[in-house]
């Protein structure tokens, strides 16, 4: 989740427009409120009162659209910086925002990838899944789901674990001998056919 004052901009057949806007993000969508003023015409943080307790001038569901940032060429015609638009996969609507520097910009996208796309709809990793096997190694001693395990099943799991790393290492070594050895092949025959003396 993230709050925090944004310019919006919007257009209609006379002229286009930025408007300074409270914008909520949350788990599913974009909203986005007035922002109070003073009497003064200074705008009040409106972070001190509940959001939802204000009439959201627009509710921008996160699936319905797709997240693009703004190249340069477009901000020069838009007269904004650090913007980023949302645009509806069906392409009718398009919602430009500014930021009012690069880190903001940086965390606002960063902060919308990540609802739109939450950590466990990612690829799994070779890392995620070694994790996986590991934690599940560990269920399997620790049946009784304590979080622990006793020595004896440790001391095994350790001899399991130094017998797969020799056997790892065992064949690493012999691989690495091979490629040594393919290499020398190649030296030689590189160097005979170049008439050269062979390398040992």
């Amino acid at each position: 989740m993230k709050s925090g004052k944004l310019a919006k901009h919007s257009q209609n057949f006379f002229r286009t427009k930025w408007s300074d806007k409270w914008v909520h993000l949350d788990a599913h969508a974009l909203r986005w409120y007035p922002m109070l003023v003073t009497l003064k015409s200074q705008v009040v943080d409106q972070s001190a009162f509940a959001l939802y307790r204000t009439k959201a001038s627009k509710v921008l569901l996160l699936h319905d659209y797709t997240l693009v940032a703004v190249a340069a060429p477009a901000e020069s015609r838009l007269r904004r910086k650090h913007c980023f638009q949302l645009v509806a996969k069906n392409q009718s609507v398009t919602k430009t925002f500014a930021c009012a520097n690069e880190r903001e910009l940086v965390e606002w996208v960063s902060a919308i990838h990540q609802m739109m796309y939450p950590q466990h709809n990612a690829p799994e990793t070779d890392g995620d899944k070694r994790r996986s096997e590991a934690q599940a190694a560990f269920k399997k001693l620790d049946v009784k789901g304590a979080g622990k395990i006793d020595s004896s099943k440790l001391r095994l799991l350790l001899e399991m674990i130094s017998f797969y790393l020799a056997t790892y290492l065992d064949s690493i070594d012999s691989l690495l001998h091979l490629y040594i050895s393919t290499a020398h092949q190649l030296v030689r025959r590189h160097c005979r056919l170049r008439g050269s003396p062979t390398e040992p």
